[in-house]
């Protein structure tokens, strides 16, 4: 098993994927909200031609985190993840990735 590196999203547009930078897992995924507003997310694993949706209309309240996947392995072989916020300032993503 590869070892994890965590990592940091930053640079949001609101509305549009953000991709995270991984090769083959995802562990741990932190979503926390700075802003005084609710903020919806999605976050999709897309291993071509299929798409799987790890939360799709998240909602993350004000001054909390979201925790997705805590020590659990999400594996692929080949594919990408992403995310997508519905606002580009005051989130923060946090993961762990190999």
């Amino acid at each position: 098993m590869a070892v994890g590196i965590t990592k940091t999203l930053d640079n949001f547009v609101a509305n549009t994927y953000q991709q995270f930078d991984c090769n083959s897992s995802l562990t741990n995924i932190f979503i926390c909200n700075k802003v005084g507003n609710i903020v919806t997310v999605e976050i999709q694993i897309s291993t071509a031609p299929v798409v799987t949706s790890l939360a799709k209309g998240l909602k993350i309240y004000p001054g909390t985190t979201q925790v997705v996947l805590e020590n659990t392995q999400f594996k692929f072989t080949k594919g990408k993840a992403q995310i997508k916020c519905d606002t580009a300032d005051g989130i923060g993503v946090v993961y762990t990735a190999s």
